[in-house]
């Protein structure tokens, strides 16, 4: 945590300029390190839906104070509770930061040399920056766990015939070859793909299946790729007999756009698959199912590019690499031409606020998160669908 390592440079700071004793300084030290460890593991572990602690409480934390559908009162009668209780290691972190703050304001009335006055002020507008920071942490490890949670709660219920989808564009494929001129080495052009993960049950046992759609170098990542690229995806979903399913990606524009969730719901009538909604996963958390299967597809390239068995530098060469020699298991390549135009003129408001989607008979319900909250209805029939053209040239 960069802010907690900068009041630990304000600690020695202030000891060095003779400011702060020595026993002063190992007790804030101190109390900071526990404060560091505890923010980067066992908090995340005390976060619960619903807690006597407001700092654990995740409905507390997540509730929009000003719009009731996106919140929950935590004194209904379903789940009713007090927060009055509270976490001597959450105030562990509050204390650290408010003794360190009174440090540094005695340091700046004592000193008698301008400069240091004015060292001292600039170093009490960077500790309040250090305590934005991390309170914006413990915002995100909350929502962090809610969307784990979420996440954990529908593969928990999952049976056969349903899939949890997660999409993702994986990083660019860069030109490889088993020996290179040192003038091809530069300036390379990345082979865009996209991976389609699916979670599933057959039987009692779950099963994985991950789709790579490779659409070569110069194909926008934009929303009506990855509504073709779904589009393809759910076919090929349907002839495994999945009925419905939940899709889950990250924060990326394309995934995030009014046309994509109009192109969704008509798609459920053209591919027969009821399409439960949308989630967002929170950053940095939620994409481990396709950057597992993007690191076996570069692995594969790499050692049969080193084995001299191939060159990848075109997308029907990258597609040829995948569909040779040793297949990787649960995997299926499609090589795509994808043309058309992103239709961005109709969009939800306010969007980027929303990370779950529920697709209704005549509307979306947007909600903050998907455990909370009713949710506001958002009339489908005012947004376009995305435009444009997929040709599956080949597939293996």
């Amino acid at each position: 945590i960069k802010a907690i390592d900068e009041m630990f440079e304000m600690i020695s700071d202030l000891e060095r300029r003779g400011f702060l004793i020595k026993d002063s300084s190992l007790e804030l030290t101190r109390m900071l390190q526990h404060s560091k460890s505890y923010l980067r593991g066992d908090f995340k572990a005390h976060i619960s839906t619903f807690s006597n602690c407001a700092d654990h409480c995740a409905s507390f934390a997540l509730s929009d104070s000003k719009e009731k559908m996106l919140s929950v009162e935590c004194s209904s009668e379903i789940t009713a509770h007090k927060h009055d209780i509270r976490c001597d290691r959450c105030e562990l972190v509050n204390s650290s930061i408010e003794q360190l703050r009174e440090a540094i304001e005695d340091a700046e009335d004592t000193t008698q040399i301008s400069s240091e006055r004015e060292h001292f002020r600039n170093k009490l507008q960077e500790l309040e920056m250090c305590k934005v920071a991390i309170f914006e942490m413990k915002k995100h490890q909350i929502r962090c766990a809610v969307s784990h949670g979420e996440r954990a709660e529908f593969v928990d219920q999952i049976k056969p015939g349903v899939a949890l989808i997660t999409l993702d564009w994986a990083q660019k494929m860069e030109a490889l070859h088993a020996r290179e001129k040192q003038s091809e080495y530069y300036a390379k052009t990345g082979i865009a793909y996209h991976m389609g993960h699916a979670l599933t049950k057959i039987g009692d046992e779950y099963a994985e299946h991950l789709s790579v759609h490779i659409v070569g170098p110069n194909v926008p990542q934009d929303g009506t790729a990855v509504s073709l690229i779904t589009e393809s995806f759910l076919q090929e979903l349907k002839e495994m007999k999945i009925h419905t399913c939940l899709i889950r990606a990250d924060n990326a524009g394309c995934y995030r756009n009014g046309p994509l969730m109009r192109s969704l719901i008509e798609m459920q009538n053209t591919v027969g698959i009821r399409i439960e909604g949308f989630m967002y996963s929170e950053a940095q958390a939620g994409k481990s199912a396709c950057d597992r299967g993007s690191a076996s597809v570069k692995r594969k390239v790499r050692d049969d590019v080193a084995a001299g068995r191939g060159k990848v530098d075109t997308k029907e060469n990258f597609y040829q690499v995948l569909t040779t020699g040793t297949l990787l298991k649960g995997v299926s390549v499609h090589l795509c031409t994808i043309s058309g135009v992103d239709c961005r003129t109709s969009q939800i408001p306010n969007i980027t606020s929303y990370s779950s989607f529920t697709f209704e008979a005549s509307a979306i319900r947007l909600r903050r998160h998907r455990s909370i909250g009713d949710g506001i209805l958002f009339d489908f029939s005012k947004l376009e669908k995305c435009k444009g053209d997929m040709v599956i040239t080949s597939s293996g």
